[in-house]
């Protein structure tokens, strides 16, 4: 018994310390979560949860156009190489069209 004596003695005010600490905080919390300020934090909380589902959402979204814009711009290149090559194969004996004439309008 002189050790459980001893022990409290020595301990006793600090484990007192702690368990009002620890009965303070939670009387604070509770107070807090059932206010108004702890029901908007609450609201704040879930709502960004909410929205790093939607950003998740946007980020696949983003790397499929990413991959459509890739495709489209291979294409797009391809098309290009097809057009000037066809440009360049065309005989150049065609003739040059005519100025045509320019309109004076006045001011």
């Amino acid at each position: 018994m002189q050790g459980i004596e001893e022990f409290f003695r020595f301990y006793g005010p600090v484990l007192v310390g702690k368990a009002i600490m620890l009965l303070t905080l939670t009387a604070g919390v509770l107070i807090v979560s059932l206010s108004p300020l702890g029901r908007n934090l609450l609201r704040f909380l879930r709502e960004r949860r909410g929205e790093r589902a939607i950003n998740e959402q946007l980020l696949a979204e983003l790397e499929q156009l990413r991959a459509t814009l890739g495709e489209v711009t291979e294409r797009l290149d391809s098309t290009e190489r097809l057009l000037s090559n066809t440009i360049e194969s065309r005989p150049s004996s065609l003739p040059t069209p005519e100025p045509r004439p320019q309109i004076i309008t006045p001011h």
